[in-house]
């Protein structure tokens, strides 16, 4: 009936989320169900138990220890009383250690972190407050960080609304945050749908000030939004979404649309200084079913290996334990796609690669 989104396993099996209507009364799962679990031929798992709530699930991203963080609107969820925030257990077993007190939430984004809090982004309102919050901060038990900057002041003046959602955010080195979305206004200074705040929420003027995309009429009202930025394997950055026009504090390139390499200082993004062994090793690239890939020297403990489609859409994800992993890409389109590796101490570089038709 409405559909969410999705997470791929590596053996690619799939949970999803939205509100499906299931009809398979022989393991008595009948009815609309908000998580639902997908073989990997497409079929509805029926080794796995479907879940529900009263309302709607969407966002998802997996933890660093297997669970979910899942947004949506919904008050009960498997028969507990439940904020518009869920955490789940890898079943999909409501995780009853995590509350929250969120009464409306417009879910865009997650950013886990290795002492267990999450910055969540888009749009949410919290009981007891009309304040609507754009980039915000949950400690491991849901509750909102106080250490964070949790109220950064965000707003769209090109259209009545005003609502200026964070779509996406990037860890730039290992003390800033690039957040990229639908905003020209952060703490009353412009930042054309990007900008970069410091990791306990506060903007910067470093290295992007007041630049960013423009806004045109699409038939409907004024839009300007960057959806999300990727890195490249030469420290510069894509970043893609709906404008016209990106000004860079020098430069105003009327001509930009959809997709524009940012790179250097010239557009304020820094290059971050690659180290010796850093970027990924990937073999074969292009690939059409298996790709090896070895991680750097000294990389630690690894948390997981994610590869993004070229709208920076989460595709597939592995948690290895070794040095490489193998990676099954037979199921993917062909196009250019980007993995990244991600640790307990840092996000590395994406590495691009691309699937061939098969």
């Amino acid at each position: 009936l409405q559909g969410g989104d999705y997470h791929v396993f590596p053996d690619g099996r799939l949970v999803i989320t939205g509100t499906h209507a299931l009809y398979d009364s022989i393991r008595g799962f009948v009815g609309l169900y908000n998580l639902i679990w997908i073989t990997a031929d497409g079929r509805l798992d029926t080794t796995r138990v479907h879940r529900r709530g009263n309302g709607d699930l969407s966002k998802m991203r997996e933890l660093p220890d297997g669970k979910f963080i899942i947004g949506g609107g919904l008050t009960e969820f498997e028969g507990h009383p439940v904020g518009n925030i869920i955490r789940v257990h890898p079943d999909g077993a409501l995780d009853t250690t995590f509350q929250t007190n969120a009464s409306w939430f417009y879910p865009a984004f997650y950013h886990p972190l290795a002492d267990g809090k999450v910055i969540c982004t888009g749009d949410v309102v919290f009981s007891g407050s009309d304040d609507t919050l754009h980039v915000f901060r949950l400690l491991p038990d849901g509750s909102l960080d106080p250490t964070f900057n949790n109220h950064l002041a965000m707003w769209r003046t090109t259209d009545m609304d005003g609502i200026a959602g964070v779509s996406s955010i990037t860890p730039l080195g290992s003390d800033r945050y690039i957040v990229t979305g639908g905003f020209d206004r952060v703490e009353g200074q412009f930042r054309g749908g990007i900008a970069v705040i410091d990791t306990a929420g506060y903007l910067l003027d470093e290295p992007l000030g007041e630049v960013g995309c423009g806004t045109f009429w699409n038939g409907f009202y004024n839009i300007g939004l960057i959806v999300g930025i990727v890195s490249d394997p030469q420290s510069g950055y894509y970043i893609f979404g709906s404008y016209h026009g990106y000004n860079d504090g020098t430069t105003n390139d009327v001509y930009q649309r959809m997709v524009s390499r940012l790179y250097g200082l010239d557009v304020g993004v820094e290059e971050e200084p690659v180290q010796a062994g850093a970027i990924l090793s990937l073999a074969p690239n292009p690939a059409t079913d298996l790709i090896r890939v070895n991680f750097p020297t000294g990389a630690g403990a690894v948390n997981n290996l994610e590869v993004l489609d070229i709208t920076g859409q989460l595709v597939l994800s592995a948690r290895p334990t070794g040095q490489s992993a193998v990676l099954n890409v037979a199921d993917l389109r062909s196009g250019v796609y980007f993995v990244r590796l991600i640790t307990a101490g840092a996000v590395y570089p994406a590495s691009r690669f691309e699937v061939l038709p098969h």
